[in-house]
């Protein structure tokens, strides 16, 4: 019986972090060492002026200036044979475990730190006819996430741009924007790295306002009124299955820090002046199959004269999770006109829904990371309770 191949390990690899940490830590070598020779050399000087001073103003007694001054130069002897063996050690413990902010008020890209790849993505070319069996499913995947309370009014303008550049006018009559006290709504930008799952690899960025149908007793949810993907593999089945309405944005990266993940078109300097949100890495906590409620309008099929709207259920779990209040999300808008821009060639502009809602240079009212993220999103149904369909079963 032929040997049975083992399963797949996980290289360690030899990140840029770990060059620059290799690099300070020689140049903390000799700074600690050259630092620590001054700081006996000063305090032997001092200890024999102090001496000296003593013996002027006071009794004068040769033998005990002498005997003090020796004691002084053996301490210092001692004190340079001790500096290099101390010095090393202290750097051996900072090399044991190094502080976390490594680098990041340089902002500096590091080179292998997103998380390694769990599974296997087989990229398929784009076919329209190919089929597509609902539940997608998400295997393997990073999110960040920033809340806003905005007025209510502002939210419920973005709907109707987005109800209106997607030629879903009936949008307003089913949804509406939820009050969650003085007059403010919730919305919710999203950064997500796809990595392995049926969708296909690529980066998304989501504008979501919660929203409730109007006239029906169901659970808040969330409509995405902007939708950005770097492939257009997932374009097809979103629109068709789920009525998410996306916007192919080939320029859209996401660039992985020491503890902060950058979501950018372009290169990302702060100099450029395009879309790029930052969102900070951090967390260890786990959840496990929590349910999340997405409202869509469908387009309706031929022969049909209404839109249909539908819900429908992500089902998501995910690793190394954290969540904090008013955290440093760093968000930057591009200016109408330039280029690269998140919406180059579209009628929607993200940029201008931000810009709008008031957020551009606010703290989130919270934000959290997942470093792993895996789910479902199940199929669509009717917005009222059915026992079938889009019920988490």
């Amino acid at each position: 019986m032929p040997e049975q191949p083992g399963p797949p390990m996980l290289r360690p690899r030899f990140t840029s972090r770990d060059a620059y940490r290799l690099v300070e830590t020689c140049f903390r070598v000799g700074e600690n060492i050259v630092v620590r020779q001054m700081h006996v050399a000063a305090k032997t000087l001092r200890s024999a002026s102090m001496r000296v001073e003593q013996s002027l103003l006071g009794p004068w007694s040769a033998g005990r200036l002498v005997t003090g001054l020796a004691g002084d130069a053996a301490d210092f002897a001692l004190g340079l044979t001790s500096a290099g063996p101390a010095a090393i050690q202290e750097i051996a413990g900072w090399l044991a475990m190094p502080p976390d902010a490594t680098l990041s008020e340089y902002h500096v890209p590091v080179s292998g730190a997103e998380p390694h790849e769990l599974g296997m993505m087989i990229d398929i070319p784009n076919d329209t006819k190919r089929p597509f069996v609902p539940p997608a499913r998400i295997l393997d995947a990073s999110q960040g996430w920033a809340i806003w309370f905005v007025p209510i009014q502002k939210a419920a303008e973005v709907l109707a741009s987005a109800a209106a550049a997607t030629g879903q006018e009936g949008v307003l009559a089913y949804f509406e924007p939820i009050e969650c006290g003085r007059e403010r709504a919730m919305v919710v930008l999203q950064g997500t790295d796809y990595r392995v799952s049926d969708f296909g690899r690529y980066q998304e960025i989501t504008l979501a306002l919660v929203v409730t149908p109007r006239g029906i007793t169901v659970e808040p949810g969330a409509f995405l009124t902007y939708l950005a993907i770097s492939a257009d593999t997932a374009q097809v089945p979103m629109e068709r299955l789920w009525g998410l309405h996306g916007t192919v944005a080939a320029a859209l990266q996401a660039t992985y820090g020491d503890d902060t993940v950058r979501f950018h078109v372009g290169r990302g300097h702060a100099a450029e002046r395009t879309f790029r949100v930052s969102f900070p890495r951090f967390g260890n906590r786990r959840t496990f199959d929590g349910p999340q409620t997405v409202f869509s309008v469908r387009r309706s099929p031929v022969g049909k004269e209404k839109d249909m709207p539908q819900r429908s259920l992500l089902v998501r779990s995910g690793r190394g999770e954290g969540m904090q209040i008013g955290g440093s999300v760093a968000l930057e808008l591009g200016e109408p006109g330039q280029s690269p821009c998140l919406c180059d060639g579209q009628a929607r502009c993200l940029c201008s829904d931000l810009r709008t809602l008031g957020v551009a240079r606010l703290l989130p009212a919270a934000n959290g990371w997942t470093e792993r993220l895996s789910g479902r999103l199940m199929p669509p149904g009717p917005l009222g309770v059915q026992p079938f369909g889009n019920q988490l079963r």
